[in-house]
């Protein structure tokens, strides 16, 4: 989920939440690996805020 969608608000979705989706996809296509797999779910959320 982009960073952006995190408060609920569906106003700020935009082609930019699509290309977020499209990078973390990749990242676990090129990778193998989950991006901030070794982070608790509140750290991540408040990463990317």
């Amino acid at each position: 989920m982009a960073p952006e969608l995190l408060n609920g608000s569906s106003s700020r979705v935009s082609e930019k939440v699509d290309v977020f989706s499209f990078g973390i996809a990749m990242w676990e296509i090129l990778t193998g690996e989950e991006p901030y797999a070794n982070m608790h779910c509140g750290a991540i959320i408040g990463e990317l805020l």
